[in-house]
């Protein structure tokens, strides 16, 4: 019958009436009852609003910003918390109908907003001479307008609730803004779902290499024909054990529900590391990556990844760690970060990171571990469980952005900038290489001369047909080569000691304080004669302390003052010592510099003594978890009160100092011994006299250390120093080669095969001693509280070493007064770290030449 007599507009109206086939009322009548809907529109996979369409009428050539105000529908599934980007769909045949999009998506977004708490997500858009001028948003699908699989859910959901697939993402607006002006910098942003490299990468290896092996191998032991890789018994039963071994580790990975929409970190080879890869890299050959643009330019960049820890996963196993790939099985370590987010609510973690011209384009995430402890970790574990270590990290998604322009600060772009307008592009270059030099050359200005030398060298490149960026870059280069910018310039007096001026004050108080040039106050001030003033020189060494700058200072005196370079002397043995890896290592080094950081920069308490013992530490939630505090979780470092009877707090708690004391394997009494006299207790035991026999004749020895050193100290010409060092050395020995608390002290052996074997039993740790020809102590805390009424020499060695940083040459007898002034006005404001700075720089000894 003719539909139109029964009240339709034409036969598929009626048709969808028809109580036999999907009934689509219900599910606008949803629809209308849903609230925000008179505000926005719910995205609807099948019928109704499958996808918001922007289709202006002109659309000029250029590079367009698409941004789309979205949030998730709360309760519905996380897995359909996406959006699509990409030209609509207009086909209508029996394969696809008038839905959906044409070919590939341009971009995939996650949606972390809320119906209630939205948010915009922007999308760069490039339209070229062939782009289609119209642009479509939807759920993510894999349909791309085939509607078969999606009537099939329709069906399964409209059994359960009635109408049809539930709604999962509300679009508030959406707009689309351009075309950019072609002279700002193009910034790039891809993001990658990480499962299907994974899955490819995992399934392949597991199908073709270990399942595969395995069904050739039995083939070939059934049949005794050759199979592809196995001509032989000895193969065919190497791939047997081969996939009986590893075949569970890699099936439970692929059949874990997670892998489905992100990817798993293992410490086996199953997928041991997830990648980051810039254009025109790829995170491996397994499956490439569509990249939106060929190749990158040298910038700063944006990296960011969603993670979550698994239910269950130890805290010791919370931690990823960042590195750059320069090369096959290399990794260069970057950044550590803790997660405390999960699977269910994963958290998003950003880093900055800046690439070279020709520089790796490659990051990999993995868990924080030691590579080469991975085997032996993934062979106990599977001889417990028959599986490899259980994954304890699991990413969503990677994604980068860049490259973004400079900082506002840049001295360079700013003299590029103001004199952008000149009417003359020789004036122009005449300006920015003078104003350049001055900059560079820290306040003094350059001969004329010069520059007209630099500018008939610009003049020179611009006449063999370079470009204005190209041929500026060689005069600007010459300029850096000077010596007036490489060397500090103070001309002596051969007669006599001089006075610095002002200029020179400011230059030797900026590199003393942020190893950095002056800034423009500094300057301004010595081009007024202020600087000297006493007052005015006071303020700005707060000035320069408070500020982040002086991060400079602090690790580089601390590094020098300390012996630091001790901490990287020593690859420490992962058997032994799982959990000092290089995060942890980095981590302990910076806890030594975030402690005088905050002592330096207080403006009450500051005292020097808090080195030598305190009741708080400055760590972050690696750190907490390396010294078993609770309760603290973060990548930052932050200030933590200890519990009473804690052994951590000062130097002598920090796990850098003492693993500066071992070799890696064992503790050291005699490092860690004369280390506290030389940095602590400004008593430095003289230089080792030759000949001196090694502790290495008794290495196999069934000796404790203090036996050991015991038997040292029979040798006249050791005996004199050792009893000095040692007692010291074993009150420091209830830490081990790491820097953590022990109470049993284990030995030490080489097996065969030159690895290291650890004790199964150990020995109580003695740490009792008495300081030669000084007080007894019956342990660490007693040794500890001794030490830290050593104020006042402590307070010595640290200013003896500050001079030595300052003045840039070794201490000598002739400071001695300098250093008696300087201790003596501390001294009158509690030792205060800030005072001694502000001492030494006040003194005539830093203002002469």
């Amino acid at each position: 019958p003719d539909a139109k007599d029964f009240g339709f507009n034409d036969s598929p109206n009626a048709a969808s009436a028809n109580p036999k086939w999907p009934n689509l009322h219900p599910y606008f009548k949803h629809y209308a009852s849903l609230p925000h809907q008179d505000t926005g529109a719910y995205l609807k996979p099948t019928k109704g609003t499958g996808r918001v369409i922007v289709s202006p009428e002109k659309l000029p050539l250029g590079n367009y910003t698409l941004r789309v105000r979205v949030g998730a529908v709360e309760g519905s599934d996380p897995s359909r918390h996406f959006i699509q980007v990409g030209h609509p769909q207009r086909q209508y045949t029996a394969a696809k109908w008038d839905h959906g999009l044409e070919g590939r998506a341009i971009s995939t977004h996650q949606v972390s907003g809320t119906v209630e708490d939205p948010e915009v997500i922007e999308i760069p858009l490039e339209v070229g001479p062939d782009t289609l001028r119209e642009f479509a948003v939807q759920e993510k699908q894999p349909n791309n307008g085939k509607m078969q699989a999606l009537w099939q859910t329709f069906n399964e959901f409209k059994k359960k609730n009635g109408y049809g697939i539930p709604p999962a993402i509300w679009i508030d607006w959406v707009e689309l803004e351009g075309p950019h002006d072609a002279s700002s910098p193009k910034i790039w942003k891809q993001r990658r779902e990480v499962e299907h490299h994974a899955n490819a990468k995992v399934g392949g290896t597991y199908n073709g290499y270990f399942k595969g092996g395995y069904e050739r191998a039995q083939a070939f032991l059934k049949t005794g024909k050759p199979q592809k890789g196995i001509v032989d018994k000895q193969e065919a039963n190497f791939h047997i054990r081969a996939y009986e071994q590893n075949g569970p580790s890699y099936r439970r990975y692929l059949e874990h529900p997670l892998t489905q929409t992100g990817s798993l970190l293992t410490i086996s080879g199953v997928n041991k590391g997830e990648f980051i890869a810039l254009p025109p890299e790829h995170p491996t050959g397994w499956h490439k990556t569509k990249h939106v643009v060929e190749t990158l330019p040298p910038g700063d960049y944006k990296l960011r990844f969603r993670i979550g820890a698994l239910a269950g996963a130890p805290t010791g196993r919370r931690f990823v760690d960042l590195g750059i790939v320069p090369g096959k099985d290399q990794f260069n370590h970057l950044a550590t970060f803790q997660i405390n987010g999960s699977s269910t609510e994963p958290q998003i973690i950003e880093a900055s990171v800046q690439l070279a011209k020709d520089g790796p384009r490659r990051f990999e995430l993995r868990e924080k571990r030691d590579p080469q402890n991975d085997q032996k970790r993934y062979q106990a574990a599977r001889q417990e469980t028959g599986l490899g270590p259980a994954p304890a990290l699991w990413i969503d998604w990677v994604e980068w952005e860049g490259p973004f322009p400079p900082s506002s600060e840049a001295g360079l772009a700013n003299i590029l900038d103001a004199h952008s307008g000149e009417a003359s592009e020789s004036e122009r270059t005449r300006k920015i290489l003078a104003d350049f030099a001055v900059h560079a050359f820290r306040g003094v200005q350059p001969d004329p001369k010069f520059i007209d030398q630099l500018l008939a060298i610009y003049q020179t490149r611009r006449e063999t047909g370079d470009t204005f960026d190209t041929a500026i870059r060689l005069p600007l280069s010459v300029i850096l080569a000077s010596p007036a910018f490489l060397y500090l310039n103070e001309p002596g007096n051969e007669k006599a000691r001089r006075a610095l001026t002002d200029r020179e004050l400011a230059v030797r108080l900026a590199y003393f304080l942020w190893s950095a040039p002056p800034d423009q106050e500094l300057l301004a001030l010595a081009a007024e004669n202020k600087l000297n003033e006493p007052q005015v020189l006071r303020e700005q060494v707060d000035r320069l302390i408070a500020d982040p700058r002086s991060d400079e200072f602090v690790s580089g005196f601390v590094h020098q003052w300390l012996d630091m370079e001790r901490l990287d002397f020593f690859q420490f043995d992962t058997t032994l010592h799982r959990e000092f890896d290089e995060s942890t290592r980095a981590a302990s080094r910076r806890e030594v510099y975030e402690s005088f950081a905050h002592l330096l920069r207080s403006t009450t308490g500051g005292a020097i003594g808090r080195l030598l013992k305190s009741d708080y530490v400055f760590i972050n939630g690696l750190l907490a978890t390396y010294y078993g505090i609770d309760g603290i979780t973060g990548d930052q470092f932050q200030k933590v009160t200890l519990p009473a009877g804690s052994p951590r707090g000062g130097l002598l708690g920090m796990a850098a100092i003492h693993a500066m004391g071992s070799d890696g394997v064992a503790s050291s009494p005699v490092e860690r011994g004369a280390w506290v006299l030389r940095h602590l207790l400004h008593d430095p035991p003289p230089p080792a006299p030759p000949n001196v026999p090694q502790l290495s004749r008794l290495a196999d020895k069934p000796l404790s250390t203090r036996e050991k050193l015991a038997a040292h100290q029979e040798e006249p010409q050791c005996a004199s120093c050792h009893r000095k060092i040692d007692p010291i050395g074993f009150g420091l020995e209830n830490f081990n080669a790491a820097g953590k608390w022990r109470a049993e002290e284990f030995q030490y052996t080489k097996t065969r095969k030159g690895r290291v074997a650890q004790s199964k039993t150990g020995t109580p740790i003695d740490t009792s001693g008495q300081f030669h020809n000084g007080p007894g102590f019956a342990n660490y805390e007693e040794l500890r509280n001794l030490i830290a009424q050593r104020e006042p020499d402590f307070a010595r060695g640290f200013t003896e070493h500050l001079i030595a940083y300052a003045l840039g040459r070794p201490y000598g007898f002739t400071d001695e007064p300098l250093a008696e002034e300087i201790v003596t006005a501390a001294k009158k404001n509690e030792f205060a770290v800030s005072e001694f700075v502000q001492a030494l720089v006040l003194s005539k000894a830093f203002k002469t030449k």
